[in-house]
């Protein structure tokens, strides 16, 4: 399988996987390091902007950040000391429920989300997710990482329904 560069080239799965080592993902136009840790209380007022910035009336405030990172997983994308973006999402028994994912709008298509999901995908459970059905961008990510559409929910959120992606288990969790 082949993966799909920031750049439009073609990788392998392996060469994907090399770039990924010890949760960094190094940006291929620059030579800036993205690395993707557990939130700590030090970024929570950050992350809370971050959200808000790409969220809108669905971010979570630093304390609803503060709060959830004690009951799942927040995943922080760092570069030069500061969050450009987010993933939260739970580990329930064997599966994966993906909350969110956010990024900053000067750092998308460059592949943050992408290490966002990687990391959050590592164990190689089943995931689940729901996403707006006007997040375009968000919905072909996911069917990259081979989820599929299932269902939806009416008026989930503010604007919108919101699609349910499954992602049946696998040992390969990073995308083609």
């Amino acid at each position: 399988d082949l993966y799909e560069g920031d750049h439009g080239e073609k990788l392998s799965v392996r060469q994907r996987n090399r770039d990924m080592r010890s949760g960094a993902e190094k940006d291929r136009g620059t030579s800036a390091v993205i690395l993707i840790d557990e939130a700590s209380c030090v970024f929570y007022s950050r992350c809370a902007m971050l959200e808000i910035e790409c969220l809108g009336a669905n971010a979570w405030s630093e304390k609803q950040i503060a709060k959830r990172s004690a009951l799942c997983s927040y995943l922080v994308a760092i570069e030069d000391g500061e969050p450009i973006g987010i993933c939260s999402f739970y580990t329930v028994s064997d599966e994966i429920q993906i909350i969110n994912i956010a990024v900053s709008p000067a750092f998308r298509k460059k592949g943050v989300a992408s290490a966002l999901l990687d990391k959050a995908l590592s164990s190689g459970l089943p995931a689940s997710l729901e996403v707006s059905c006007l997040n375009h961008a968000a919905i072909a990510l996911y069917e990259k990482y081979r989820f599929k559409a299932v269902g939806k929910r009416k008026n989930f959120y503010r604007d919108s329904d919101a699609l349910i992606m499954i992602k049946e288990a696998s040992d390969e969790h990073t995308c083609n």
